[in-house]
């Protein structure tokens, strides 16, 4: 399978923006975030994002359900096995997690390696990381959900993606009632603090609250449905 035909199997599947990165965009990381660390033959990380309704922003709306897109991710997971192909499905998890497991050979990383999604999106050339600190694909902005795949198939990888899309805009940074922003870092303490729809794991706290439904994601919503820079368009702008 070549690139275009795994990209055409992850939309089959209900991807709704999917990229692909060369392994080694990411001979820089640590081992504790390195996915060679996970599989060692790793050729290729295939990212896929999957809308978060517009709608699911507002009080009360369903996020993204997990379980489908965990579904979706191992559905195309299955197709590349079945051409022989070994993948491992991959979602976000808490930092927390990191050297809890036993090292298993020397020189290797405890088996709790935890990659960042974001910058996988990034590196497969699906967007850009906002003053947000969040991921903006110029698809859907702000809302997607992010899974990975990691596989030994050698892919043609997609350039990364060099279009800032927040330009002179503040929207999220002023939005914050938190202040917890300020031009790409986020103070995750004073994060915490927001209940203005951050969505939070108090038990955990290396999880970083997801922003999207927050006061800095809708306005980042609505200032990007309000601009040319994103593709996906209403009938009517997003009245945050």
């Amino acid at each position: 399978m070549n690139s275009e035909q795994v990209k055409q199997a992850a939309r089959a599947c209900g991807a709704d923006i999917v990229g692909i990165a060369s392994i080694g965009s990411f001979n820089y990381l640590p081992k504790s975030q390195n996915p060679l660390e996970i599989k060692p033959d790793t050729k290729s990380v295939i990212v896929l994002g999957y809308e978060r309704l517009r709608g699911s922003l507002r009080p009360g709306g369903i996020d993204t359900p997990f379980s489908t897109m965990m579904e979706q991710t191992y559905n195309l997971c299955r197709i590349l096995e079945t051409e022989g192909y070994e993948c491992v499905p991959l979602n976000h998890l808490s930092s927390n997690l990191r050297n809890q497991g036993v090292q298993i050979k020397d020189g290797r990383a405890t088996p709790d390696v935890i990659v960042n999604m974001s910058d996988f999106a990034y590196r497969a050339g699906l967007g850009c990381i906002g003053k947000s600190g969040m991921f903006l694909s110029p698809q859907l902005g702000p809302r997607q959900e992010l899974m990975a795949i990691l596989t030994d198939l050698e892919l043609e990888p997609d350039s990364v993606y060099e279009n800032d899309l927040c330009g002179d805009c503040r929207a999220c940074i002023d939005a914050c009632p938190a202040q917890a922003l300020s031009e790409g870092k986020l103070n995750r303490e004073s994060c915490r603090v927001c209940n203005t729809g951050a969505k939070k794991r108090n038990y955990d706290t290396g999880y970083e609250p997801s922003r999207v439904a927050a006061a800095c994601g809708r306005a980042c919503v609505a200032a990007l449905d309000a601009s040319d820079n994103i593709s996906r368009k209403y009938h009517n702008t997003f009245a945050n």
